[in-house]
């Protein structure tokens, strides 16, 4: 083989590596979602976003570095076959299996904080309570619009 060849089987074979790499971050984006509820589909837009504005800039890396920043048909398609070889691979296993991971780690964590919400939540409510019991009056002289003294009248403080 000349050397052409063989190096561009080592940029398609670079390529293929990085679009494994770029399907590796999606799925940590996907157990993120597993693990961290939202609200709306606003954040899941702003995640995919990122993911895909870093998957632009990793791809003009790629290009940029190896091949002088001429883009070649079969670097694309080495990164889409890179990505689709790793999602056969992997299929749904490794996310479940690092979430599963995750969340047997976090349980402690969140008990905890559950427990810490209770505690602190009766002893808020205690505050409140003498807060809202405790009311003090203020003595205070009430101006007129010209700015002259008038009559004394009782304020609530709180």
């Amino acid at each position: 083989m000349s050397a052409l060849i063989t190096w561009e089987w080592g940029y398609l074979l670079a390529s293929m590596m990085w679009g494994m790499a770029l399907a590796l971050c999606y799925d940590f984006i996907r157990i993120f979602r597993r693990i961290v509820a939202h609200s709306g589909t606003v954040w899941i837009f702003v995640e995919d976003i990122v993911f895909w504005m870093c998957c632009g800039f990793a791809v003009f890396h790629v290009t940029f570095l190896i091949n002088d920043g001429i883009v070649r048909s079969f670097s694309i398609v080495g990164f889409i076959l890179g990505a689709f070889i790793y999602r056969v691979a992997t299929n749904d296993w490794l996310v479940e299996i690092i979430t599963v991971l995750v969340n047997f780690i976090l349980k402690p964590l969140k008990i905890l904080i559950k427990y810490s919400k209770i505690i602190f939540g009766k002893i808020g409510c205690g505050f409140k309570k003498l807060h809202f019991k405790a009311k003090v009056t203020i003595n205070e002289k009430v101006r007129d619009k010209t700015g002259k003294a008038g009559k004394t009248e009782k304020t609530k403080a709180f």
